[in-house]
């Protein structure tokens, strides 16, 4: 009988000590990128931007991951160009106010904002397929300045 208390006791204890251990490694870095390729690819309804901002990252950043699939993001401050942002700016009349992670916050021009569903099927579809075709992996939510060329971009893959 003391033997099964043992190893119940061992058992236990070292589970807890597996389950309250800090994860591993350090907090993912946002590190700020620019290269606009995988945006246009993700979202090409931004037509082509003259230049970005952003960070991305998935569920398995920073604290113990889970194994399986993993959900991305992407936040991202997209420069337009004037002619692609009147088109977007058309779409909608409703404002907004966007949320974006640390690293950007800085970059985050002053607004104010329009958004909506319209603005956000206009960015993640393709153009050529019109409304209503079959989505990409990836969802936009978006928020344009109302006067200006730059949006804001939340995008997420979802696992």
């Amino acid at each position: 009988m003391k033997v099964g208390r043992w190893v119940v006791t061992t058992a236990v204890a070292a589970v807890l000590a597996t389950g309250c251990a800090a994860p591993s490694g350090d907090a993912p870095s946002e590190e700020l990128r620019h290269e606009l390729d995988p945006l246009v690819s993700r979202f090409p309804g931004l037509g082509h931007p003259v230049e970005a901002t952003w960070v991305s990252w998935d569920n398995n950043s920073g604290r113990l991951s889970a194994p399986g699939p993993s959900t991305l993001w992407i936040d991202a401050i997209v420069d337009l160009e004037p002619q692609r942002a009147d088109e977007l700016r058309a779409t909608t009349s409703n404002s907004g106010l966007p949320s974006v992670r640390d690293a950007l916050r800085p970059h985050l021009p002053p607004g104010p904002f329009l958004a909506g569903l319209d603005l956000n099927t206009a960015l993640g579809g393709n153009p050529e397929l019109g409304p209503g075709a079959p989505g990409p992996e990836w969802t936009a939510t978006g928020y344009l300045e109302t006067t200006g060329n730059r949006l804001i971009l939340n995008g997420i893959k979802p696992a």
